[in-house]
């Protein structure tokens, strides 16, 4: 309604819908993903990215208004296999430029270079003691926040880098963005289909966080999306009956008891 409008920065962007994952193009097999047993609903769905997939689409297609906003986060929840270093998701501009990419495996990436051509390679966010690579699921949010970027991986481990990037910097939406482009290896990785999509606005990760820990095989997650957040004063309280709202919604199985759990998280975590 229109409390969630006033909140909500700009839209969200579902990238496995955008891509059309549904459909299985070539080289995307559908598979078990990762709840294979859920109460009141179906089993979770992922898709298996081979080699021979090329998935892509005109960025103004993710972003319908022509502007990537300089502060975001990235969401998602992927099985590579052990060993893989390979991207995920690319951002190039109409010449070619790799503007933006999210490299996983033991030693994850952020690549990101704006207007300016900043930061210089030597310079990409490099995660050394995070390992993605190792044939299990993870939940993986990537925030980037004026000059730093933030990595959480299952609400766990949380490790920040600097972001030597311009001031102002723009990430330009005239080319195209790119699922798993410089795949060297067959069957890569996994990636979990979404049923919630978010836009949170603020501290996204703290946020996600405390709703992750009651969707664990419940009918409601957060998986692979896009969610852009300007960093403004927000409304707890009513971002929280917006989420709510929209888990309801998506899940038959979201109850009152969940309600109460999560208003509880958000009140000790927002202290």
């Amino acid at each position: 309604g229109r409390q969630c409008s006033r909140l909500y920065a700009t839209e969200p962007v579902d990238v496995l819908k955008v891509l059309d994952f549904q459909s299985s193009p070539e080289g995307v097999r559908k598979t078990p993903g990762f709840c294979t047993v859920r109460r009141g609903s179906k089993p979770d769905i992922a898709y298996r990215v081979g080699k021979q997939a090329q998935i892509s689409a005109p960025t103004k297609q993710l972003f319908p208004g022509g502007v990537f906003p300089e502060d975001f986060s990235i969401l998602f929840t992927i099985k590579p296999k052990a060993g893989l270093q390979s991207f995920l998701l690319s951002v190039y501009n109409k010449q070619g430029i790799q503007q933006l990419g999210v490299e996983v495996g033991r030693a994850p990436v952020f690549l990101y270079e704006d207007q300016h051509g900043k930061p210089a390679p030597e310079e990409y966010p490099l995660f050394r003691s995070i390992n993605l690579a190792d044939s299990k699921w993870h939940r993986v949010a990537i925030s980037v926040e004026k000059k730093s970027v933030t990595i959480i991986v299952d609400c766990k481990k949380k490790v920040t880098r600097p972001l030597a990037r311009s001031d102002q910097a723009v990430i330009n939406t005239d080319g195209i963005t790119v699922f798993g482009t410089r795949i060297l290896d067959e069957e890569v990785f996994e990636v979990r289909q979404p049923s919630l999509i978010l836009i949170l606005i603020n501290d996204s990760c703290i946020v996600m966080c405390s709703i992750l820990q009651y969707s664990q095989c419940s009918g409601y997650v957060i998986v692979i999306i896009i969610f852009i957040y300007f960093l403004r004063k927000m409304q707890y309280k009513s971002l929280l009956k917006c989420v709510v709202r929209v888990c309801f919604k998506m899940s038959p199985s979201f109850t009152q008891v969940s309600f109460t759990n999560i208003m509880q998280t958000f009140t000790t975590r927002l202290k």
